[in-house]
This record gives C-alpha cells, structure tokens and sequence, in this order.
C-alpha cells in the first residue's frame, strides 16, 4: 500500500503506517467523546463485577447470566484492575487499533491506495454514523461488538481474497468475541463460498478450516444457547416479547423504525444497487470485488428476511422469538463499507477532489465534535438524562448541564459517604449510576438481562418500581408507593429527582446536607436514608398519592 503525498509516493512500509495513522486519526474523530459511552457502564461494570463479585454484589443486572463471557475474559479483568475510567480510554484505543488494521487488510484486498483507504474509512464512519438503519454504530465506546467487529472485517477482507480458511477462523474469533456480529458475518461468508466458491465448499480442508472456524465460535455461541436452559418455553416466550416490543423495537422491529432511519436504509440500498450495476459493466471480470459484492448482498438479504418476520409475525411471541437477533445489524455495517470502498476506487477520484472530500468529512464531524464536547456531558448522560426546557439555547445548555453535574456530585456523595455493600433506588432512566456511585440498584431501564428469567425479573421490577405517577411525578410525590417498593426489593438509599419540590418521602434526606458545598445545596437531585422503623405501620399494597 503507498501513500500519494504531493505527486511522490512513499515506500510501501511508510505508507502503510501514515495511512494506519490517518484511519486510527479518523477513529478518534468520530468516537472521541467523555466517558461513559452510551453502553460502557453497562458493559464495562458487568465485567468488572464478573472479576469482582464483590463490587454492586447485590446489583440485580450484573448477578444475571452472563452472555459474553469470551469478552469478560479477554477485556473484563482490564477494570478490576486499572477502574473504569482507564478501562474504557484503553479499551477504545484497542478496538479502535485493531479496527484499523482490519480495515487496511480489507482495502488492500480491494487494491486500494493510501489515500483512497482513509476517504474510505471516512466515509464509512460518516454514512454508519449519519445514514444508519437499524441503530447501529462502528466507532465509540467498548464493548464486546467494538473487539468483534475489527475480526469480521478481517474475515470479510480474507473473503475477498478468496482465502475461505482463513475468514473461517477469523471469523470464528468474532462470533466468540459477539454472538451475533459474528455470527452474522459468519454466514455471509458461508453464503458468498456457496455462490462463487462451490467446489470448494466441501473439500476435505475446507471442512476442517469451517470445523475450526465452528470451534472457535463455540466459547461465544455456547453461552448465549444455554441463557434459557432454567426457563419454561412459556417463560422465553414472553421474554421475547419483552425484550423485541417492548425493549428494543427501535433496533428489531421495521416497522418502528423512525420514518428518517427507513428513507436512509433506502438510500443505502439504492446506492447498493447503482454501484453494483456499474461494477458488473466496469469490473466484471475483477474477482475481488465480485466476493465482496456477494458477501455484501448476504446482508442485505438478512435484513430483507428481517422485513419479511416483521410484517409477517409482528407482533407476536413466536415473531419475537424470530426478530431478535438483529436482522438489520449487518446492513447497517457492511452497505456503508461497500459504497465507502466503491467510491474511494473511482478513477475519477483523484488529487484535490480527494483533499475537498477528507476535508469536507472531517469539518463536518469536528463540527459535530465541538458540539459535544461543548455539552460536557459524557453521551450516556446525553442519551439518558434529562434536559432543560428553558427556550434560550444557552440557558437551556447551561441547565442541562447543571442537572448532569448535580448527579454525578449526588452519585460522589454515595459512593464517599456509604457502605460498599447497599442497594439504592433510583431515576427510572439514567445508566449511570453504578458507573458514578459504585454502589448496587434496584433495577433502571438500560440495564436490561439477556436470559429469559431475568428479564421477566427486569419487566416485574420496572412496572412495579415506575408507576405510571412515579414515570411524571417522581419519587417524591409518591412517598406511600416508595415505601412499599422499599419493602418488596429492600433498599438502603433513594436518590430522587428534585426539580420542582412535589414532596418528602419522610425519611431523612442526607446530600445535600450542611456540610455540602453551595453549590450542590440546591441540587436537582437529593439523596434519602431509608428508615425501617418508620415503615412498620404502612400499607402491604403499594400505591401512589
């Protein structure tokens, strides 16, 4: 691979390098964001528990099954040992470098130069990030899609080349890492060897290489078939239902797509189309670009047996059973890789066409960066928390902002002020607090089981803890319901939203306290001690008032 820099050409090892430096650059760019992540704090703080049960030992999310043991394995011990925070700077800067080489491995395959591989990358964060179906991303924080993902592209690239035993491997490797990104890519691969490759596809080292690729998704794909192995059939079925239309609709259900997300899932399928038109006159003959094309149809021919389960069987139990496993996933992924590689190989692409549209993408997304950056809050807490309705912007800013950092100071309090080893109700939607607190909660509505009986645990704490006048009053204002959920799941600590006082759940309210700065005297959000002996004479039912 080299690198055309002002009308001379580096070495191939030299361009290599500046162009992993470029892409790993453009990384940064799109997924550079204060922690946590949207799904760090759950990822990350179920690891962390899974190397130390003792920390939130009485957490009911992180004592449910685990479903990605392969990833608490290779990264989980990384927070028990360096924190969080740390956990999560180094575990980018690892998904995000083995990206890049994957990525690079993918783009030789495809005969690309430097230049076109960074346009490429830049392009295929920027139509993932901006034009994506089903909700998916590439670049952010870690979890165990962000250490798979670099292996399917890698798999995808040893596709290209036609080297089936080694993308068996590779992608082995990823689906262990995530059941289902590599899964998914798995048997696109396997598809893409039936049409182009079948005399192959049963040769005796064929088989070995696919038994092996087998083997090495084992240690993923065997947890997630045992999560239900305690459960009634009965039990999965409406677990199912919980986690598809309920849950998580907006990821596994067309038809609640947003109306934006469909018309880009079009465009991405009509760029898909042009593109391969054009191919099959202009490169017919380039086998390459024809397995990628094929592994690439795969996808899309998921998402559209996706389409078909959710006009067919939704809503319905057995259609839930169907539509979780993410149809739309590798649409999301592998339509924007192929438009990003197909563009960046156009012979008309080249010198300051090629400047204007590097430049154009990163103004665009430094733009966007400023803005975040300018919020201050950490994208869980933009994702979770609540905002401001002041109708000035920067009011509003100042605000929200405001609201974020007074429960991020509430969550200090706790985590300074308490023992290690109690349980804390808390805010119907925020994703953070153990990640802030490090202290155990009831239940919240991230963090959500992947096996069937903690969900139907998941669903029964959520309706029974955030009541309908919980949901658009508060805690505060239904201290009689409070203190029956304080003696159905036995809780030490309340924090509550304090944004317009509505009323005193008759405990003591212990931050802000007289000894507490100013600043956070007028906290929006209050902390409560709860007191056993004042419950002896309230109501077995629960209720609001």
């Amino acid at each position: 691979m080299r690198l055309q820099i002002g009308g001379r050409f580096e070495s191939r090892a030299t361009g290599y390098w500046v162009t992993f430096v470029f892409v790993l650059a453009a990384c940064a760019l799109f997924g550079c964001s204060n922690g946590p992540d949207v799904n760090e704090a759950h990822y990350l703080g179920k690891a962390l528990h899974y190397w130390n049960p003792s920390w939130c030992e009485d957490d009911f999310f992180f004592n449910s099954s685990d479903a990605h043991l392969v990833f608490y394995w290779v990264f989980g011990w990384v927070p028990a040992i360096v924190g969080l925070e740390t956990a999560s700077i180094t575990g980018r800067l690892i998904a995000w470098v083995l990206l890049s080489v994957s990525w690079l491995s993918l783009c030789r395959a495809l005969s690309l130069d430097g230049i076109r591989t960074i346009i490429a990358a830049l392009l295929w964060f920027g139509l993932v990030r901006w034009c994506h179906l089903s909700g998916e991303w590439i670049v952010g924080g870690i979890e165990a899609k962000g250490l798979s993902l670099p292996f399917a592209i890698w798999g995808a690239a040893a596709v290209v080349k036609g080297q089936w035993g080694r993308a068996y491997i590779l992608l082995g490797i990823a689906t262990s890492l995530h059941v289902l990104v590599g899964g998914w890519t798995f048997g696109m691969a396997g598809m893409t060897q039936c049409f182009l490759a079948r005399k192959e596809l049963l040769t005796v080292k064929n088989v070995k290489w696919l038994a092996c690729g087998v083997a090495l998704a084992l240690p993923g794909l065997v947890p997630a078939l045992l999560l239900n192995n305690t459960a009634s059939n009965v039990d999965v079925a409406l677990a199912n239902d919980i986690y598809v239309f309920k849950r998580l609709p907006h990821h596994l259900v067309f038809s609640n797509f947003d109306t934006f997300r469909v018309s880009c899932g079009a465009g991405l399928l009509l760029g898909w189309m042009g593109w391969f038109i054009w191919r099959n006159r202009a490169r017919a003959n380039d086998s390459c670009w024809k397995r990628w094309d094929y592994l690439v149809f795969g996808s899309i021919l998921f998402a559209a047996i996706g389409l078909v389960f959710s006009a067919v069987m939704a809503p319905s139990q057995s259609g839930a059973g169907v539509l979780r496993y993410y149809w739309f996933r590798s649409f999301d992924v592998f339509v924007p890789a192929v438009l990003a590689t197909g563009f960046a190989s156009l012979p008309r692409l080249k010198g300051s066409l090629q400047l204007a549209i590097v430049v154009g993408i990163c103004t665009f997304m430094g733009l966007e960066q400023r803005e975040r950056w300018r919020d201050g809050r950490s994208l869980a807490a933009q994702q979770s928390m609540p905002q401001s309705l002041r109708k000035d912007p920067e009011a509003r800013r100042k605000v929200t902002f405001r609201i974020w950092r007074d429960w991020v100071l509430a969550c200090r309090w706790i985590k300074e002020n308490t023992p290690d080893d109690i349980v804390v109700l808390t805010p119907r939607r925020q994703q953070t607090f153990k990640w802030h607190a490090h202290r155990s909660e009831v239940v919240n509505w991230k963090d959500i089981p992947q096996d069937a009986n903690g969900l139907l645990e998941w669903n029964r704490r959520m309706e029974s803890v955030y009541t309908e006048p919980v949901i658009h009053k508060g805690f505060e204002a239904n201290a009689k319901h409070v203190r029956w959920c304080a003696k159905t799941y036995p809780f030490d600590y309340v924090v509550a939203t304090h944004f317009v006082p509505t009323g005193d759940l008759g405990w003591e309210r212990v931050y802000p306290g007289s000894e507490t700065s100013p600043r956070a005297s007028s906290s929006f959000y209050v902390v409560y001690k709860v007191n056993r002996d004042s419950m002896s004479g309230d109501a077995v039912e629960g209720s609001s008032e």
